[in-house]
């Protein structure tokens, strides 16, 4: 993940599309959430999904904050 936090807040990599990012006990549909704090700076975050990826297996990501963005890549061995 590179997120770009323009103001604090959280991002949830999930194969769910519904987010739970408000709850304390998420379900095994979340796969990784990371927190962002208010300055402005591009952060680098690497980590393996140790999961299996299937052809036309949907992965979401959601996002607080006003102005958080950034990009998702994935690299498949």
């Amino acid at each position: 993940m590179s997120p770009i936090g323009a103001a604090a807040g959280s991002w949830e990599l999930s194969t769910s599309a519904t987010s739970q990012i408000a709850t304390g006990s998420p379900d095994t549909g979340v796969l990784a959430r990371l927190r962002l704090a208010a300055a402005a700076a591009q952060t680098g975050v690497f980590f393996p999904l140790n999961r299996a990826v299937k052809i036309l297996d949907n992965l979401y990501i959601h996002t607080t904050g006003a102005g958080n963005v950034g990009e998702l890549t994935i690299f498949v061995e």
